[in-house]
């Protein structure tokens, strides 16, 4: 019965992409855009890949290596998200260039919340200034250990994007 689950999630994420990339399409012929093409969504070139088939053929294996974007229950910061502008509060050493620059704005960093909680594959989303966004990696990759996002009651790996503000008083 999981499988069979497994493998009517995987249709439905299938059948919406499909419909994304027709809408999509559709969009860029209504606005006069006949060689713009649309491109399914790929993960960032250190995550790890799970091929669909082999998802479906032997689930166990590769279950673990699946990265979800969107759970039942997400990760958390430990005391939730008012601890965590605290805590980055606390541990944000603001670069002095930018200060000498008067360099503000926020960074948004993705970030894979593991099984254990831990953070992996972090990167830049939306950076503001090579030095600012050298100090959100930074102090992303110095966070405790998160608690991890579920899916069906089990521990999962899970993408997360984090704004990281950065203000001059």
């Amino acid at each position: 019965m999981e499988i069979k689950n497994k493998i009517v999630r995987i249709g439905i994420m299938a059948m919406a992409l499909l419909c994304c990339m027709d809408a999509s399409a559709q969009s860029n012929r209504a606005h006069g855009n006949y060689r713009r093409r649309s491109v399914p969504a790929t993960t960032s070139d250190n995550a790890e890949q799970v091929d669909i088939v082999s998802l479906i053929v032997n689930p166990g294996d590769n279950v673990k290596n699946v990265i979800y974007d969107v759970v039942e229950d997400p990760p958390s910061f430990p005391g939730g998200i008012a601890a965590c502008q605290e805590w980055l509060n606390r541990n944000i050493h603001y670069p002095p260039e930018a200060v000498e620059n008067d360099i503000q704005g926020r960074v948004v960093v993705s970030f894979v919340v593991e099984l254990d909680g831990s953070i992996s594959n972090i990167a830049v989303v939306k950076g503001v200034a090579p030095s600012l966004d050298k100090e959100a990696v930074r102090v992303v990759s110095s966070m405790p250990k998160w608690n991890p996002g579920k899916q069906n009651n089990k521990c999962v790996r899970v993408k997360y994007n984090l704004p990281v503000p950065f203000k001059l008083n």
